[in-house]
């Protein structure tokens, strides 16, 4: 209707509640049938305001929409009705997230500045409201390899799957910490680690990159039963 014309969303959920579409930093809620429900488009800087919708989950144990704002470095909760429920503020500079349990969640910050933290993926408990452990630590050398990310995590069954841009293994993820599932090949096209190392500048980086027939930046994936669908952005 007139009220929701969605073009090209960001990101799409479907589950057995229905549809959830991000576009514009507004996140659009349609049942099965595919009806109108409700829409969160609260940006500010107040209480239940969000800068950026950097990423958004949907919880099915307690139904209600979730959202990541990387730059206010919060997250917020919204009922199906798009009324706000209550935020958290994790002071890290993240993309991505998941959450593994009512009051734990994963903030995937890449190789974005953080003080006084040096690991890619943090785990942040809302009641204590602080980062219990890192996984995944920085190689200095790599720092320049900012690429936004924001398709990292991925839930098939009960497993929780983390990948990163430059790495060529899927871990699952929970509290206990980060475990390798599958490592992929791609035989003569891998990249060797030395070559990353020879940059210094992300854009020098992919300018050379593309003239290659390695196979990186991961951009993320989903699976089935029998089968895993992967992008690369090259």
């Amino acid at each position: 209707n007139n009220s929701a014309i969605l073009i090209k969303p960001e990101k799409i959920v479907a589950n057995e509640l229905g549809y959830f579409l991000e576009l514009s930093d507004a996140i659009y809620f349609y049942d099965k049938s595919g009806i109108f429900k409700s829409v969160i488009n609260r940006r500010g800087t107040g209480p239940g305001e969000y800068l950026t919708i950097s990423d958004f989950i949907i919880d099915l144990n307690t139904n209600t929409i979730e959202i990541n704002d990387g730059e206010t470095k919060k997250i917020l909760q919204f009922n199906l009705e798009g009324k706000f429920i209550n935020e958290y503020s994790h002071h890290i500079n993240s993309y991505s997230f998941a959450k593994i349990s009512n009051d734990k969640y994963l903030l995937n910050s890449g190789r974005l500045y953080n003080d006084n933290i040096d690991y890619s993926l943090n785990l942040f408990n809302i009641n204590s409201k602080e980062i219990e452990f890192g996984y995944n630590a920085i190689d200095n050398n790599l720092k320049y390899l900012n690429f936004i990310e924001y398709a990292n995590f991925s839930h098939f069954g009960d497993t929780l799957s983390y990948s990163s841009s430059i790495s060529n293994k899927i871990y699952s993820v929970d509290s206990a910490g980060m475990h390798a599932r599958v490592a992929l090949d791609f035989k003569s096209n891998n990249v060797p680690i030395e070559y990353y190392e020879r940059f210094k500048d992300l854009t020098e980086f992919i300018s050379a990159f593309k003239k290659t027939n390695y196979v990186s930046i991961f951009d993320g994936y989903q699976e089935s039963l029998r089968y895993m669908f992967i992008s690369y952005s090259f």
